[in-house]
C-alpha cells in the first residue's frame, strides 16, 4: 500500500491543482504513521511551508507524522524565530 498510495499522493502535492492538494493533504493525515518514515515526505511538507500554502494544515499533517514531524517543526520554528 505504501509504495503505491504515498508516491501519487506525493506527485499530487507537487503537481496537482489547489484543490487535489488539499484532497492529498488530508489523505495523507491518515496515513500519518507512515510519514515519518519516507524522507520526500518530509521535503515536501517543508517546502509547502515555505510557500505558504495552507500552511496550518500543512503544519496539522506534520505535526501527526511522528517524531520525523515533529524534529521538522522545530526546524522550522528555529528558521522562523531568526528570520
Amino acid at each position: 500500500m505504501k509504495s503505491i498510495i504515498i508516491p501519487h499522493l506525493l506527485a499530487d502535492l507537487l503537481q496537482g491543482s489547489n484543490k487535489q492538494k488539499m484532497i492529498a493533504l488530508a489523505a495523507l493525515n491518515r496515513f500519518n504513521s507512515l510519514l515519518g518514515e519516507d524522507e520526500r515526505v518530509i521535503s515536501i511538507f517543508e517546502e509547502l511551508v515555505k510557500t505558504g500554502f495552507e500552511r496550518d494544515f500543512v503544519l496539522s499533517v506534520i505535526r501527526a507524522a511522528g517524531s520525523e514531524g515533529e524534529n521538522l517543526l522545530l526546524k522550522l520554528a528555529k528558521e522562523y524565530s531568526e528570520n
